[in-house]
């Protein structure tokens, strides 16, 4: 699981807009949205400037999520971050039944929230 982590932050390091649109327009193809559509709806997500070509950043951070992590999977990643000043880290999650109701889920294909006031980077 670890590896295709870096294969994922790997290929997605040397990606255009043009070839995250096309990915994004595979992925919400089945809600019947073409390529331009797609690529309207992210514009529209990262609120960017009209005619402002977003460009995305080659500088990737990897989380690994877990309910546990070997020591050879922590070392690798503190060896990774002091030698080679990786953005690489570690969380580790404890899934618990909520005593609410769960939030409503998004629909397929749209791209995640913001967050609280922050804004998205590509």
């Amino acid at each position: 699981m670890e590896l295709q982590a870096l294969r994922y932050a790997a290929m997605v390091s040397v990606m255009t807009f043009d070839d995250l649109t096309a990915t994004y327009a595979r992925h919400v193809s089945a809600e019947g949205l073409d390529e331009v559509e797609a690529r309207e709806r992210l514009l529209d997500w990262l609120d960017t400037p009209d005619g402002e070509e977003p460009v995305v950043s080659r500088e990737v951070g990897i989380v690994l999520a877990s309910a546990d992590f070997s020591q050879e999977v922590t070392t690798t990643v503190l060896w990774l971050n002091e030698f080679y000043g990786m953005d690489i880290r570690c969380v580790r999650l404890s899934p618990y039944k909520a005593p609410w109701p769960a939030a409503p889920r998004r629909a397929a294909g749209d791209p995640p929230s913001r967050g609280r006031g922050g804004s998205p980077s590509v």
